[in-house]
């Protein structure tokens, strides 16, 4: 929708939104809040990216699918995605063409925290010792992280460095650091979440005693600011 001016963009997100309330839920909403703005460029912090071998292009893509195909867009930046990960795009297609396994990494999963960058690559085949060099080497010179997956979520691991501080995001209005792993869900527009958050704690306005339950909390990322709100915080439990 990146095509549509973003008033625009918004507009028909929120129509979704009633359509599927009315059609899904069978409810219609009584009062709708003015909608969150926030970048709409150069703002998302996550993405799964897909990779493949493709001699006829000459090397191997890396980036989103087409609509509704497996194909994989022929791309070199992307407008959506933060600046510095827009600019590894073609580093990354010349550092994965020169792998043993180029034709054994279907993704390449990116994190952006506060001060860092992750990359996971997805691996169905492991890299070699020159294949391994050259990971050092990237990550040195475009100061990012490296981690590996070979099956499930519970093999992703750190590559190189070995040992690195953690992927943060912040709430300031709270006080609150939030670390996290590469594949945690978290929210892709770091200002559109601050300012949701501050929305729902104004809207909940917590008071000391209550007892309240954030079911699917994740991180706590409402949990966590609800807990330090107040003279006197309530009673939170986060229910994942």
């Amino acid at each position: 929708m990146q095509h549509l001016e973003p008033g625009a963009q918004v507009a028909a997100k929120q129509r979704v939104l009633e359509d599927n309330l009315a059609h899904i839920g069978k409810v219609k909403a009584e009062i709708i809040l003015p909608a969150l703005h926030g970048p709409s460029w150069n703002y998302r912090s996550r993405a799964r990216l897909s990779a493949r071998l493709v001699d006829k292009k000459g090397g191997v893509l890396v980036g989103f699918r087409e609509k509704r195909s497996s194909y994989i867009v022929d791309m070199t930046s992307c407008e959506i995605l933060t600046p510095d990960v827009s600019a590894l795009l073609q580093p990354l297609r010349e550092l994965t063409v020169q792998f043993s396994n180029a034709d054994r990494i279907p993704q390449i999963e990116i994190a952006v925290g506060e001060h860092i960058t992750v990359l996971v690559f997805r691996l169905l085949a492991p890299w070699n010792d020159d294949d391994a060099a050259k990971v050092r080497a990237f990550a040195e010179q475009h100061g990012v992280q490296v981690w590996e997956q070979s099956k499930g979520p519970e093999t992703v691991r750190p590559f190189w460095p070995e040992t690195a501080p953690d992927l943060s995001y912040s709430l300031p209005e709270f006080g609150l650091v939030m670390p996290f792993k590469p594949i945690d869900f978290t929210q892709v527009n770091v200002a559109i979440n601050r300012a949701l958050v501050s929305r729902a704690i104004r809207l909940l306005q917590p008071q000391p005693g209550e007892r309240i339950a954030d079911l699917f909390c994740g991180l706590g990322n409402f949990t966590l600011p609800i807990a330090t709100s107040g003279p006197i915080s309530p009673s939170t439990t986060c229910l994942k």
